[in-house]
């Protein structure tokens, strides 16, 4: 499948140039026994205008920070209408302005080392209003971390033969570890544990400040509980991840690829295991690359299934996205709708037909140049959109992007909300981990993505 851009496709990306009631009364008077008779009308409903409501923030491993951010209405044909910005706090509480349709927001941001980025959100037909706890970016700073010294001397003298995970990179056999052993830590906690041939024993460590921790056998009270993945469908070249969270701290993580899981060494090593008295809250997923459809060579394909574990160690069986014709049928529709020469619109979605559990379709395009550096544009949609070409007033200069790519991503969420219930419900849960497990959207959980490259 040839993936064509027109000149109308690719010159959005040179018009997306950044730059930085009342009511009223009256009577009528009739005259009864000479007395006047008034008579009120009622008052006539009050208007509420629709409007928006939201707080802006970016986030990464360690925090969460309120960001002020450009704020851009639409019309229905994608025309810029007025902007805005987030308040300090990233607060937005606005009357949408007349004939609003879709709204943008753009955050400018530099990471650590002074490379740029901007990325950009669109929220396709909220005319009727919209409201969001949070709208997430990502912080592309990295988090600092808290030197943490591991000191194994007695633990190695009570436990020798046991095996020590999550004070480094890799598993160590602690007979052969050095007596000392030194890690930077971004977490609060830490989940550290051994394995011997009995049990998992774990224990929780605060990594929350620098400091030096000795390790002896006493502190290791946990049993832990090894996941039992015999009723999944795992295909050969199937990558399984665990993590387990204790608030928003991930403790324990762990990826292993199918063959290594099934290699009789791995038992030696095992660290799909929970540890349900320390009240962690644990999902695995299962993730390939590759698909068996017919699309070009320069496409690749990522379909991932998510579940929560339960305190036995189970996991429930969630059946990646159906790979079949309706799926090629309707990525082949949005890949002509790119390529149309005469289109006048971004792109044209319709995934009405492919697995009916997906009830989220997003749009993500990425691309660089010299004065926005690193640019993400993300457009969720139900997966039936015609996406208009999009301007942006004096918000943004034009400049031609290089490295252009477009990844489409199909998700199936643990919901049967309406749609614009539904997204609001999704990306105030991306503000944390908390969030994300409270909503239960993830409980049983599966994506599918197709990118190329331009």
């Amino acid at each position: 499948m040839k993936l064509k851009f027109s000149g109308a496709f690719l010159a959005v990306f040179g018009i997306l140039t950044l730059s930085g009631c009342g009511g009223g009364s009256g009577s009528d008077a009739n005259t009864k026994n000479d007395q006047p008779d008034v008579m009120k009308q009622p008052t006539p409903s009050q208007i509420i205008l629709p409007s928006v409501s939201l707080k802006a923030i970016k986030t990464n491993a360690c925090s969460n920070e309120p960001i002020i951010a450009d704020v851009v209405y639409h019309t229905v044909d994608g025309n810029f209408i007025s902007s805005d910005k987030t308040l300090i706090d990233g607060k937005l509480n606005s009357t949408l302005p007349e004939n609003t349709q879709h709204i943008s927001l753009l955050y400018h941001s530099t990471d650590n080392n002074g490379k740029k980025y901007l990325q950009i959100q669109t929220l396709l037909n909220v005319q009727a209003g919209f409201t969001v706890d949070s709208l997430s970016f990502e912080n592309k700073s990295n988090c600092a971390c808290n030197s943490i010294k591991y000191q194994l001397a007695s633990l190695k003298a009570e436990a020798p033969d046991s095996t020590i995970f999550n004070i480094g990179a890799t598993p160590m056999l602690l007979k052969d570890a050095e007596n000392t052993h030194s890690s930077c830590v971004i977490e609060k906690k830490k989940l550290i544990f051994t394995q011997s041939k009995s049990a998992h024993i774990g224990t929780l460590i605060d990594t929350s400040e620098q400091a030096t921790v000795e390790l002896t056998a006493a502190q290791f009270t946990e049993h832990g509980t090894l996941l039992d993945l015999s009723g999944l469908d795992i295909q050969a070249r199937g990558v399984i991840s665990l993590s387990s969270y204790i608030g928003n701290d991930e403790v324990h993580a762990t990826v292993v690829n199918n063959a290594a899981y099934n290699h009789p060494s791995y038992q030696e090593q095992n660290q799909l295991v929970i540890y349900n008295g320390l009240n962690t809250t644990s999902y695995l997923s299962i993730s390939q690359t590759g698909s068996s459809l017919d699309f070009s060579e320069d496409v690749s394909t990522h379909s991932y299934v998510l579940t929560s574990v339960d305190n036995t160690g189970k996991v429930e069986n969630v059946q990646p996205i159906n790979e079949d014709g309706s799926l090629t049928s309707a990525y082949k529709g949005l890949s002509d709708s790119f390529g149309d020469p005469n289109n006048n619109h971004t792109a044209v979605l319709d995934f009405s037909a492919i697995d009916p559990r997906v009830n989220m379709a997003t749009l993500t395009y990425t691309w660089e140049n010299d004065l926005q550096g690193e640019v993400s544009w993300q457009i969720i949609t139900d997966g039936q959109e015609t996406i208009p070409l999009f301007t942006y007033g004096d918000i943004y200069q034009a400049v031609e992007p290089e490295n252009l790519s477009i990844k489409l991503t199909l998700t199936a969420l643990n919901s049967e909300q309406e749609f614009n219930d539904l997204r609001s419900a999704y990306l105030s849960s991306l503000e944390s981990f908390e969030k994300r497990a409270e909503s239960k959207l993830f409980d049983t959980f599966a994506s599918y993505s197709i990118s190329r490259r331009h």
